[in-house]
């Protein structure tokens, strides 16, 4: 009985002292390359909890007052994915190498260092974001249905770009994933969406997305799709109007 009672107490403790938290950050170094003096860029850093307990970040700090972050403090399940929003200002040109340290509850790595570089200049060359379309018809779809499509786009400019936010015109239409890293001269990305299609008729919905593009630092997609009501046929005899 003694001995059961042992392997079981040292069981339990095993577990426990393989259990925690682990911050790992998609990229340990960010470089922007060459950007703009007294201009302000906002991006995110994402991060994963690749360990098997609850990751709290405690704090945030940087070796410079020209980063600031928000929220300072996160919590985040075991194998859950999160991101920090960080907000660089640029006063004057020059180089920027800074160091980003962050405070966790990981008993064996409890602080993890990310570092920033870019070339500060007066004239620097600015991104460009063009998309391959900015109108999607996605004609029509079934009541119920789980869309999910993507708007293509590339960095047409001379200098990194970043997109900081995709924001959506109603709650049926949902931006998913899309890189929050910068994205180089001539590199090509995609913003994913999703339609929860739970509202019969036609449907025409907007996403403004802002990017630091200094010429159309804000810009609208739209897509327009058309619901079937679940009482009628594809063919749309023997139907109920909706309501």
């Amino acid at each position: 009985m003694k001995r059961t009672l042992l392997l079981t107490l040292l069981s339990v403790l095993h577990i426990y002292a393989i259990a925690q938290p682990n911050m790992a950050l998609k990229r340990k170094v960010l470089d922007l390359d060459t950007i703009a003096a007294n201009k302000q860029y906002r991006f995110y850093l994402p991060y994963t909890n690749t360990g098997d307990e609850l990751l709290v970040i405690r704090e945030c700090v940087s070796t410079s007052s020209r980063i600031r972050f928000s929220p300072g403090k996160q919590v985040l399940n075991a194998n859950g994915k999160g991101h920090i929003y960080l907000r660089l200002d640029t006063k004057e040109p020059g180089r920027i190498k800074e160091k980003v340290t962050f405070t966790t509850n990981d008993p064996k790595h409890p602080r993890v260092v990310m570092t920033l570089k870019a070339v500060v200049t007066e004239n620097a060359p600015g991104p460009k974001l063009v998309f391959d379309t900015t109108f999607l018809n996605l004609d029509t779809l079934d009541y119920n249905s789980d869309l999910k499509f993507f708007f293509t786009f590339r960095n047409e400019g001379n200098g990194p770009l970043l997109i900081s936010n995709c924001q959506s015109s109603g709650g049926s239409v949902i931006c998913g994933n899309y890189s929050i890293e910068p994205f180089m001269p001539g590199e090509a990305g995609r913003i994913a969406i999703h339609y929860d299609a739970k509202r019969v008729g036609p449907s025409v919905k907007s996403l403004t997305i802002t990017s630091n593009d200094p010429e159309s630092p804000v810009c609208s997609l739209t897509v327009k799709l058309f619901i079937r009501d679940p009482k009628e046929s594809p063919d749309g005899s023997q139907g109920t109007p909706s309501k």
